[in-house]
Formats: structure tokens, sequence, C-alpha cells
């Protein structure tokens, strides 16, 4: 049953600011069925602060609209007070909101008691959950007997999920504030995830100054939902991150309201405003390529040796180590010199991004592939042919959005028509009503 909270704050400006539109699914041809929306939210709103305060205050959260899908990644984007940490404790019900429905697997969240909650619903905050002053196997330990899991088969649910995040298993004997930055983010999202729980609401959860190992960490968030997929709802001020884990981005700004909803692949092409062009920031076509797999693109097989001076001094050949891994090119003006090969690519894992990223490191315009599980060398691909795929994709991209938005335009002024018949043939109806009334009174 649908409990809606209303307070006499709400405006009407406030309301009309919040365009349900922009998030309906219904509206870009979606019909998820109602048991695979986990989180609806309908104009919701929240002010932090006594009730007196809230008169002077501005919302954290201004008439917000969201359907969060099950299964599916769904990415808070936007700058700091944007709304997206109250978003993640109005969804674990930390908070209430002052206005607006709240449907928790189609019934009030409110009237879930938060204990059950906190067993289908893991929240990590924004640095971290975990007491600085246990080791983390004491504190992750904490969590599940909370949950009243057997002292075993706690320990082995640390051992299994420590495995599965590839986490060095001395880590549970150490303090979060003895571990390295990314040990700490990755220790957190093993307690999350140790109740095993159907939802996950995670905030800030990979910040940290090390790209790579912010990879690793985000390598981590894929295999958990490899193993088991899960309602993920993730906060970010990082555009690249928020590309790379969503299925859906809904972009923030302030006071907590969402200005686009879509697909990355939409949010990248498409930006409704320059607003949200500002917030994903330049190199767009580029961050596009990321979303693109590689595997499209064939290796060729060019001149590969084990020993430089193999390489005919007029042709280019590509020098292998004892591991069949690629070791670096031998050009005809350098003959028995090794120049290195710049980066490599896996097509079988990695984007068309990182396919052009290789061919552009490359001395001689040559993406190397490998088999990154085994480094073995598998052949090379022109630059020129995957800038062909990438205009092809681009091609076929914005032809897509084109047809989508024209698609949707329609069924928006359907609606409206229909909308408008409706309300017509009320009108019709009560002015009915009242001659009968009428002429029955005259008699």
């Amino acid at each position: 049953m649908t409990q809606t909270v209303v307070v006499s704050r709400t405006t009407p400006e406030a309301v009309a600011s919040a365009d349900p539109v922009i998030t309906d699914l219904a509206l870009r041809g979606e019909t998820p069925a109602p048991e695979d929306i986990v989180f609806h939210l309908d104009r919701v709103t929240h002010t932090y602060g006594s009730r007196r305060a809230r008169r002077r205050t501005a919302p954290a959260v201004d008439g917000l609209s969201l359907d969060i899908l099950r299964n599916e990644v769904t990415v808070l984007f936007g700058r700091p007070r944007a709304g997206r940490s109250t978003i993640l404790q109005l969804l674990s019900r930390i908070i209430e909101p002052e206005a607006g429905t709240l449907l928790f697997e189609g019934e009030a969240l409110r009237r879930h008691r938060r204990r059950i909650l906190t067993r289908r619903i893991g929240y990590l905050p924004a640095g971290g959950g975990l007491p600085p002053n246990r080791t983390v196997g004491e504190a992750i330990t904490t969590l599940l007997r909370r949950q009243h899991w057997k002292p075993a088969d706690a320990q082995a649910r640390i051992t299994e999920v420590f495995e599965l995040l590839e986490i060095p298993p001395a880590c549970a004997e150490r303090r979060t504030s003895e571990l390295a930055p990314w040990l700490r983010r990755a220790v957190g999202l093993a307690a999350v995830i140790a109740p095993d729980p159907d939802v996950l609401l995670l905030d800030e959860p990979f910040t940290i100054s090390d790209g790579s190992r912010r990879s690793d960490l985000h390598a981590m968030m894929e295999r958990v939902q490899q193993q088991r997929p899960r309602t993920v709802v993730v906060a970010t001020d990082d555009f690249d991150e928020a590309s790379r884990l969503a299925d859906r981005i809904a972009v923030l700004v302030r006071p907590g309201r969402v200005v686009q909803y879509g697909r990355p692949r939409e949010v990248i092409d498409a930006p409704v405003d320059d607003q949200v062009r500002s917030l994903i920031g330049p190199d767009r076509g580029w961050r596009a390529l990321s979303l693109v797999p590689s595997r499209s693109l064939v290796p060729q097989r060019i001149l590969a040796v084990r020993s430089p001076s193999a390489v005919p001094r007029d042709e280019i050949g590509l020098v292998l180590d004892h591991r069949a891994g690629p070791r670096g090119w031998v050009l005809p003006d350098r003959p028995g010199v090794v120049l290195g090969i710049g980066t490599d690519f896996d097509p079988s894992r990695d984007s068309l991004q990182t396919a052009l990223d290789a061919a552009l490191s490359s001395p001689v315009g040559q993406a190397v592939a490998v088999d990154r599980a085994t480094g073995r060398y598998l052949g090379t691909v022109p630059i020129g042919r995957i800038i062909q795929r990438a205009i092809e994709v681009r091609r076929s991209s914005a032809i897509g959005i084109n047809d989508e938005a024209i698609a949707r335009r329609g069924r928006l002024e359907d609606r409206r028509r229909a909308e408008a018949a409706e309300r017509a043939r009320r009108q019709e109806a009560e002015r009915a009503r009242l001659l009968a009334e009428m002429s029955a009174d005259s008699r």
C-alpha cells in the first residue's frame, strides 16, 4: 500500500521544479514489472535541521522522482552537496523523507522494520564503516554475529569474501588504520557484502588518489556483481567511475534534483544541457570509447621473433620474450635496438579506448593484443582499423540516440493526448451528472 508523507513546506514551485518525465522509464519504451522496481521515489523531499530551521534552509533533496531496478547498478553522480549521500540515507531509512512517496519493493519503506532492513540492505558510508580500534576480522565477525551467524559460518564467510575480492588474508588480523588507503576501501566493501544483502548502498566507496588501485577496486565490484547480481546504488563525483560501473546514471544538481537519467552511453553522447556537459567534463568522445568492447577487433599476425637480430634490416618486427609475451619493436632505422611497445590490450576484456590508447602509445601505430591471463602475444591491430571502428560506433550511437529521442517525444505526446482526452471525458461526465441533478430538482 502506498504511503505518502506530506508536509506544508513543500511549495508548488518545488514540486514543479522536479520533472518526473526525466526519470520516467515508460517514456523510454521500458516497462519493468512491478516486482523489478526495488526503490520507487516520487517527489521525495528532505531538509536537514529542526522544524523551525527547515523553513529557512534549502532542501538537501527536493522533489526527487526515480525508479531503481533490481540487479542493476545505479550511480548517483554529481558534485558535492548535490544530495547523493542524503538519497542513500533515505534509501537505507537512516533518515525519513519530509514529503513524497518512498517505496521499497512496492511497500512504503517506513513500514519495514529497521532491523529487517539491515539484513536486506547493506549501507557503506563515505570513508568506510569499520571501527579503527578493532581488527578487520573482529569487526566483520561482529557484524555477522549481530545477524545471528554462527562463529564458524562467519569465519568461513569472511574467508570466502576475501577470496572473491582478492584481499590478502593477513588483512583480517590488522586494524583499518594500519592498512593502505585502497585496502581500507576493499575491506569496507568486504564488510558490507559479507552478510550477503540483496541491496548495496555505497557512498563514495572507491575514492582514493591512486588511479591503478581505484581500477582494482572497480574490478572487485564487478566480480561481486558477476558472482551474485545485486541491486546496487553508488554515489560518486567521478564520471569515469560512474560510466564504468553503472547500468544507469542519475545526474544530480543542487538541491538534490535529477537533471538527466539514462544509460552511460546516452549521458555521454547526449547531455541534456550545458550544466550536464560541465559536470561530465571534456573529452566526451574519448570517454565514450571506454563503453565499447574491443572484441570486434581481430588481431593480425606480423613478424614476431625471439631475437632482435632476426628482424631483417628493411622490416618492422616484434620481439617476444621467453613466455611469448611482447617485449618490444625493432625498426628498420634502428636495427638490433628494441623499443618499448607502449601499452597493450586484451580483445576479450578491454575497451575500444584501451585499444586506441595502445596504438597511440606504440612507436609504429600498431596496438599489440595479448591474452591478459597468460601474457601471450595474440597479434596487432593498426591504428587506422581502430579509428574506423570508432567512427562506426559513433555513427551508430548518434543515430540510435536520435531515434530514441524521437520515439520518446512521440510517447510523451501520446500520453498527453490520452490525459487530455481523459480529462475531457471526466468533465463531460461531471457535466452530464450536474444536468441530471438539475433536471431531477426541477421536477
